[in-house]
């Protein structure tokens, strides 16, 4: 399955109480990838949050009241109707599906938050290691159970090794003050880039081949805050 995902957000109506981009490195891909899920879910929790007086929300005098985002959507990123899927064709429909897609991470290139969550654990597990972005190819051996970057861990093995090279700026998009390429055996191919742009601004992108793991499965993503 391919996946191209690009996210550009600026939505002050809806992001406040959100914290910027203050204190995010480019040096630490985890902290990118958290910045935008802090972003992503404050998007989620006030539109949650307004829908009991959004008209988009309305189907006639119904109106929806929910206090979260699991009541509305499933567990794929789709618009619920109670316990039922959402008819396509319902009013609600589209304004359901963008709140579904911006406020729920399904762990899986369904939802906005899921596409990049594999590329965010990776990022935290080599953290643990350690990046040094002086363009040299390393092969390190991490331990996925003690890292705690992932949630799951139940079908993963213990330990695996990772192909990395950091460089300063990215060696394969030099638009980008730092990148990380990464093989690993267990997962597939991985380049990521970073620019911390402001006090308040930063951006990604990334490119995942896991197609050795399942056929025609990459993607590419660009992030914008």
């Amino acid at each position: 399955m391919k996946n191209l995902g690009i996210i550009f957000l600026s939505l002050g109506f809806v992001t406040a109480g959100c914290s910027g981009g203050g204190g995010v490195s480019a040096n630490r891909p985890s902290e990118i990838f958290g910045a935008f899920d802090t972003a992503m879910a404050s998007v989620g929790s006030n539109l949650v949050s307004s829908i009991g007086t959004s008209s988009m929300m309305m189907r006639g005098p119904q109106l929806i009241k929910s206090s979260t985002i699991n009541d509305l959507c499933d567990e794929n990123g789709q618009p619920l109707d109670g316990s039922s899927m959402m008819n396509e064709s319902d009013e609600r429909y589209p304004a359901r599906v963008f709140l579904c897609k911006i406020g729920l991470n399904s762990g899986s290139p369904d939802t906005i938050q899921g596409s990049y969550a594999t590329l965010s654990d990776i990022s935290c597990l080599l953290e643990t290691e350690g990046i040094e972005y002086d363009g040299q190819q390393r092969t390190i051996t991490v331990n996925v159970v003690d890292s705690g970057c992932f949630e799951d861990t139940s079908e993963m093995p213990e330990e695996f090794e990772i192909t990395v090279t950091a460089s300063s700026p990215a060696a394969f998009n030099s638009n980008f003050a730092n990148g990380v390429e990464l093989s690993i055996p267990v997962f597939g191919t991985f380049k990521m880039a970073f620019n911390v742009t402001s006090a308040n601004g930063f951006e990604f992108m990334a490119y995942e081949d896991q197609s050795s793991i399942s056929p025609n499965k990459d993607g590419a993503y660009v992030g914008k805050f």
